[in-house]
């Protein structure tokens, strides 16, 4: 009897086991059907990283130490930069008042121990001034300006200093310095000597143009002084005739008033010529 319920335990432990294995048990996921893969999809290009290829392959050079020669180079030149700026400056203010006092008119002036009247600044350079007055017109260097009108024009007194070294030199026969390709802008000395050499050549030629205009109208005056000395001769010859001819004799008074017409029209142009080349000379001189 024990024997028989022992078995029948047994076998409802058996199928209790089973009946809880089979609930543990999971159903298999459905999966969709995947397409599939080619060779090519599966093949990836390698990146090939050309940073490096396109780097030059020299080495840099090593930076310049500087050294005690170069660092005062340096400064030297930071020095005279510094100081062409501040004479540029100084330059460019004389140069403002030089503008301003140009056409300044004045009823008379007292320049040279002499008093001018009805006169104004025509022009004002690095020589002097230019006044154009009642009866003509002048130039006065600045060392003849008196001081109260040399501060009021703009004079600038280096500059002058400079032109006069450039003088002394040039009339030494040293040459003017030459442009060298790839050199840094002009200093103030530099470009001081090139404008007194521009400024003596002009000069030179100014005075040349002068000698001949003066020549040529001291030809004229002789030419015309010559040319009324006869006509008053010839008038005073055909008179004589007339004196000494019997009454109602020929005259030919048609030949007379010819020759004495080219003459007074050779007078005429003589005139011409020399208020004409009088007027060149007064231009000159404003120059």
């Amino acid at each position: 009897m024990k024997t028989t319920i022992l078995g029948v335990l047994v076998l409802m432990a058996a199928l209790v086991g089973c009946s809880e294995s089979k609930k543990g048990a999971k159903r298999p996921e459905k999966t969709e059907p995947t397409a599939p893969v080619t060779k090519e999809e599966t093949s990836i290009e390698p990146v090939i990283d050309d940073t490096a290829a396109k780097q030059t392959e020299e080495e840099e050079e090593p930076a310049e130490v500087p050294t005690a020669d170069t660092k005062a180079a340096a400064e030297l030149a930071e020095k005279e930069r510094i100081a062409a700026a501040a004479r540029k400056a100084e330059r460019d203010g004389f140069l403002a008042i030089q503008e301003r006092a140009v056409g300044t008119e004045f009823a008379e002036i007292e320049l040279r121990d002499r008093t001018y009247a009805t006169a104004s600044i025509k022009a004002i350079d690095d020589e002097g001034i230019r006044i154009v007055h009642k009866d003509g017109a002048l130039k006065i260097k600045w060392a003849e300006v008196p001081p109260g009108y040399q501060k009021e024009w703009g004079y600038d007194e280096k500059r002058d200093a400079e032109l006069e070294s450039v003088k002394t030199e040039i009339a030494a026969g040293e040459e003017p310095p030459t442009e060298v390709a790839g050199t840094t802008e002009p200093t103030p000395m530099e470009t001081a000597k090139e404008e007194a050499r521009l400024n003596a050549i002009k000069r030179n030629e100014i005075q040349r143009k002068h000698s001949e205009l003066d020549d040529k109208l001291r030809k004229l005056n002789d030419d015309i002084v010559a040319t009324r000395s006869k006509r008053i001769q010839l008038a005073s010859h055909y008179r004589a005739e007339d004196s000494g001819r019997a009454p109602g004799a020929k005259t030919h008074s048609t030949i007379r008033q010819k020759n004495l017409g080219q003459l007074d029209a050779h007078i005429a142009k003589l005139d011409a010529a020399i208020a004409n080349t009088q007027s060149l000379i007064r231009k000159l001189k404003t120059q």
